[in-house]
């Protein structure tokens, strides 16, 4: 969420407005050492004191955005002098908390949580949905109208496309996951794609990179022993290193599930590269014709046929044609255009045109 923040105080910036980027103290229980009294110590600076700064703090603003959905809690203790606007990037958490999500089990602490989250966004003067499918749930449960914001392609990562680096010819073909980790993100599918995609002749003896975190102890399982040396493991990678991988690899592995929109998808095909997605909606909205799209929960019924037919497609170059002109939807220059068009549906027209909206978080 951090580089969502970082590119809408850009676009806002960029767009000619004034931004004062408002987020929640840490200095407390970044001092902390014990985890649990760290935890608490945490909600107290979110949840207690931070509204109250806050309210001091927004003074004055002609809207205040909020860049994470979960964080809409903050407007039951605001008020509502100040339009504001929320970014919803999905709300699964909150489905789940409903009981919507299969096998996914919410404590009554996360049910009440989810609960205020889904009130602060009634209490929104807007919301913009990374999604059509977001914006469907959105306007499901809360009845309020969502406009559509998708993600832009990070400009640090645009004007970058082309074929991989000499040096990365050089080097072993390799599959890259870019993912955090979590019941979602289903990593433990991406390692098993990636072992029988290794054992194709297109893909034969392709190596893994990881960026994220380190493999959990149920991820590290389903590693075939005899595979374990072509696993690399990266952390805290920058935009240019990003940029690289992407450019250096064969094909990009995105598998997870219950996502709002997707970002890998769009970044592996910005770089000409094809991505593995999982056959969901939000997933074939986001890749369009530029992705191949697989069901992980049916690998183990796939044959060699199948993985030598899915190593084949992602590396078509008619394929990796779709997936760069895919991406010609999420450029910078059309968000902007998309935010300045949502946050002007949240003022009355004469301060609109102003061109002087102060956004804050």
């Amino acid at each position: 969420m951090k580089r969502y923040t970082r590119l809408l105080c850009r676009a806002y910036q960029e767009l000619g407005w004034q931004v004062i980027l408002a987020s929640p103290p840490s200095k407390l229980s970044s001092r902390t050492s014990s985890a649990h009294l760290r935890k608490w110590i945490s909600y107290v600076e979110k949840f207690i004191w931070f509204p109250w700064v806050a309210k001091y703090q927004i003074r004055g603003a002609d809207i205040l955005h909020v860049a994470d959905h979960s964080d809409a809690i903050w407007l039951l203790q605001l008020g509502q002098r100040t339009p504001a606007l929320v970014t919803c990037h999905d709300l699964i958490a909150v489905r789940a908390a409903l009981g919507e999500i299969p096998l996914v089990r919410i404590d009554p602490l996360g049910r009440i949580y989810q609960r205020l989250v889904l009130a602060g966004l009634q209490r929104a003067w807007r919301v913009a949905s990374v999604s059509t499918e977001t914006a469907s749930d959105v306007e499901r449960l809360t009845r309020a109208t969502a406009h559509l914001l998708p993600n832009p392609l990070d400009p640090s990562l645009d004007g970058v496309l082309g074929s991989s680096s000499q040096s990365s010819e050089a080097r072993r073909p390799y599959l890259l996951v870019v993912s955090s980790v979590g019941y979602r993100k289903r990593r433990e599918k991406s390692v098993h794609a990636w072992s029988r995609l290794g054992s194709t002749a297109t893909l034969h003896g392709a190596g893994l990179v990881i960026v994220g975190p380190p493999l959990t102890a149920d991820e590290d399982q389903s590693v075939p022993q005899h595979s374990r040396d072509r696993i690399m493991e990266l952390h805290n990678v920058s935009d240019a290193e990003l940029s690289e991988l992407y450019r250096g690899c064969a094909a990009t592995l995105v598998l997870s599930q219950y996502e709002g929109f997707g970002w890998p998808i769009v970044e592996s095909q910005a770089h000409g590269k094809v991505p593995l997605v999982t056959d969901d909606p939000v997933f074939r909205s986001t890749g369009g014709d530029g992705a191949v799209y697989v069901d992980p929960e049916q690998f183990e019924s796939f044959g060699q046929d199948a993985w030598e037919s899915l190593a084949r497609q992602l590396t078509d170059e008619r394929v990796a044609g779709a997936a760069r002109r895919n991406v010609e939807r999420y450029r910078w220059p059309d968000f902007k255009r998309n935010l300045c068009e949502v946050v002007g549906s949240s003022l009355s027209p004469e301060r609109a045109d102003q061109g002087a909206v102060r956004a804050r978080r």
